[in-house]
């Protein structure tokens, strides 16, 4: 009956412990609030498009300047 009740007291001990110290680990992990948001803002106007212009028998063109082709989006022109 001894070593039942050492045990009881031994879990009982423990139980307490770990109660006592749970709080102090947990509000350790927290984030400081200090610390901002990480935020990301990204703008572009560049668009690079890449264009292949081939004749009636499939040979490419070349020499082409920009003011030879027209770029529309949703039917609008476009710088």
């Amino acid at each position: 009956m001894l070593s039942s009740s050492y045990g009881r007291v031994v879990l009982t001990l423990g139980l307490i412990c770990n109660l006592a110290t749970s709080p102090t680990i947990v509000s350790a992990q927290q984030a400081p609030t200090d610390v901002p948001a990480f935020t990301v803002r990204a703008n572009t106007r560049l668009v690079v498009v890449d264009v292949v212009v081939t004749d009636k028998k499939g040979q490419p063109i070349t020499g082409l300047k920009p003011e030879n082709f027209v770029v529309e989006e949703n039917g609008k022109k476009q710088a």
